[in-house]
């Protein structure tokens, strides 16, 4: 029932206050202190936030030039990767030359699969008859660069080819910068046998150095000029019609029509960065997108408005004091007016205190909710990375297996054929004098070994699958915390769990029966690493409900059984559906099933959030139903149906 309706039907109720009562008006010249008080505090909060306003400055300042050379160290970094690539690839190619197109790729790009921004290279080989040409490439950005002209093999871009005459042989990486609407620098490698080429698109480059970075608020420009003429023609903007930038993050440009300042009245030196890439050296400009924020400013605004905060207060204590003659005067009737506001608050208060009980209860079950959540994403981390770490030896374990079963066999053949050998001299040289017959090494039992090696690397190759299997199904189960919504197979799903669960159901004495009842099922779309949740806590429900029911009162002529159905309703709904033979429930129980922190086991092993939350998933995130059937001492069965696509879902959520 509303407040109001509350409050009016109550008997005796008291009659409308009267209305506040005024105040005597005050002459102005009593408020003489308190204009002196506001002027002395406006006047002292400026000068507070003058000073604190350079500080900031200053520390922006800082922050730049630490956020400029980072990124220059950054790119630099990135650059020589790619020049450390160029020569490891020229050295490679010079001593041992790919036969075909094929090898080439194949040797490229291994070579060039730690480095990010580089996709184009080529080997250029030298003829003492036509000079230079392409006779291998991977991607086609360096042979664009200058067109293809028509012939077997692949011409040269016309400034790679007059920058490549200048010397037969280089020993060192040089580097050239190529003008195309995405510049693109060349690093090339020479020896005495031809020129290994890469490319690398440097606007990318700078973008994934911005983004590496963390500093995506800052716009970066390259120059190809040394880093002291760069910051000598800052000053000048007409000096940057010779000097335009090859490459930069900014959408727009630093040319002549626009003058240059550097951010926050601070040196150049704060936002330019000198970049050497193999025997060139480059410049790096960074500038903030917007150089005057209210962000750039915390301190300043910050003594401001505290200076503004006493200030107030302290005008509002003297005008207080002033008001308070003439408030004393009309003290009793007010009083009396908040009296009668005080009853008519308290009535409101009494009427609001079960809808404060009721939002309590409901913020409590938010918080344990956003607990378990918090748990279940640290579990799926630590459980990532277990996964991941175990998976690296059972891999490199696992892939050796194949070439030591190869090795092994090869052993044994020569073994065999030593053996053969051995009869052999002994028979054809038995005859002659002073014959010393060649033992046999019989304390080695060849055919048992040639017949049980290769079963003992087979039972090794299927505990390596073993191991794969689990962790990857650990790796799938850890991103259980994400909410986008993809086909996928519940069987799979299903069978993940099950081997998730392995070490409960062999624990269980007598061994625990799992029949599998497999429907045809379409892929659905779900948040698969919740569905799995679920099933993982009903499962386990299950395994415990038949362990306490074996434990305390074994039936005779029962073995331990868990049956999971699944098939298809109809063309917009599939069920799932999990029966045990476990200890059961009863009403009581089963009627609170479903509610928050309510649970059957013991302190320590239940927090009685499993099936609140797996209620949770199922009807509300992905507008299916799950239902409970149950026989004290015999078992239960858990029914779940979920929509097959999401436009089902939202036909079921509209409905």
């Amino acid at each position: 029932m509303p407040v109001a309706a509350r409050r009016t039907d109550r008997p005796g109720s008291a009659p409308p206050p009267p209305p506040a009562p005024s105040l005597t008006p005050v002459p102005y010249r009593r408020y003489g202190p308190v204009a002196i008080a506001l002027l002395v505090g406006v006047g002292l909060s400026a000068w507070a936030a003058n000073w604190a306003a350079d500080r900031d400055l200053a520390q922006a300042r800082a922050q730049l030039q630490q956020q400029t050379q980072q990124l220059g160290n950054n790119l630099r970094d990135d650059l020589e990767q790619i020049t450390r690539t160029t020569r490891a690839g020229a050295l490679m190619f010079d001593r041992r030359r790919p036969a075909s197109a094929a090898e080439f790729q194949s040797i490229s790009q291994n070579l060039l699969s730690d480095v990010a921004n580089t996709a184009d290279t080529a080997w250029i080989q030298t003829d003492p008859q036509t000079g230079p040409y392409i006779q291998f490439q991977l991607g086609q950005g360096i042979q664009s660069l200058g067109g293809r002209q028509p012939g077997q093999r692949a011409t040269i871009p016309p400034a790679l080819n007059s920058w490549l005459k200048r010397a037969q042989s280089f020993q060192r990486p040089l580097t050239m910068i190529v003008s195309n609407p995405d510049p693109r620098l060349l690093t090339v490698q020479g020896t005495d046998q031809g020129w290994f080429v890469t490319q690398t698109e440097i606007t990318r480059s700078l973008h994934l150095t911005r983004g590496q970075t963390g500093v995506l608020d800052l716009d970066i420009f390259l120059f190809d000029r040394p880093v002291d003429y760069l910051q000598s023609q800052l000053a000048n903007p007409s000096s940057f019609d010779r000097i335009l930038p090859i490459a930069s993050t900014a959408p727009w440009t630093v040319g002549a029509q626009q003058a240059l300042r550097c951010p926050w009245k601070g040196p150049w030196d704060i936002c330019t960065q000198s970049i050497n890439v193999g025997d060139r050296e480059m410049s790096l400009l960074v500038l903030p997108h917007q150089i005057f924020s209210p962000f750039l400013f915390p301190n300043s605004i910050a003594a401001f408005l505290v200076g503004l905060s006493l200030t107030a207060s302290i005008a509002a204590y003297l005008f207080n004091n002033i008001r308070r003659v003439v408030v004393q005067e009309s003290l009793l009737n007010q009083v009396i007016y908040s009296n009668q506001q005080l009853q008519e608050s308290r009535l409101a208060l009494q009427d609001r205190t079960e809808d404060l009980e009721t939002a309590l209860q409901e913020l409590q079950e938010a918080q344990a909710h956003l607990i378990q959540s918090e748990k279940l994403s640290s579990l799926g981390q630590l459980v990532a990375g277990i996964a991941h770490e175990i998976n690296n030896p059972v891999s490199f374990v696992h892939g050796n297996l194949h070439h030591a079963s190869e090795y092994a066999t090869e052993l044994l053949e020569a073994v065999i054929a030593y053996q053969e050998r051995i009869d052999r001299h002994n028979q054809q040289y038995s005859k002659t004098p002073h014959f010393v017959p060649i033992a046999h090494p019989e304390t080695l039992d060849l055919d048992y070994i040639a017949d049980d090696f290769p079963k003992l690397l087979t039972s090794m190759r299927v505990g390596t699958n073993r191991i794969r299997e689990i962790v990857k199904s650990l790796r799938i189960y850890s991103h259980v915390t994400t909410e986008a919504k993809e086909p996928a197979s519940l069987h799979e799903s299903i069978d993940r769990v099950l081997m998730i669960l392995s070490h409960r159901i062999q624990e269980l004495k007598p061994d625990l029966n799992i029949i599998r009842q497999n429907g045809s099922l379409p892929a659905i779309d779900c948040t698969i690493g919740q569905i799995d949740q679920v099933l993982i806590n009903l499962l386990v429900n299950a395994i415990d409900a038949i362990e306490e029911r074996w434990q305390t009162a074994p039936p005779a002529q029962e073995l331990p059984t868990l049956t999971i159905t699944t098939q298809t309703l109809n063309l917009s709904w599939i069920k799932i559906e999990i029966t045990d033979n476990g200890i059961g429930m009863n009403e009581v129980t089963r009627a609170k099933l479903f509610d928050p922190f309510y649970t059957t086991k013991p302190v320590g092993k239940g927090t009685g959030l499993g099936m609140a939350i797996a209620y949770q998933i199922i009807v509300e995130r992905h507008y299916g139903s799950i239902d409970c059937r149950s026989i004290p001492h015999h078992g239960t069965t858990f029914e779940i149906k979920l929509p097959i696509t999401r436009d089902i879902a939202s036909a079921a959520t509209s409905a």
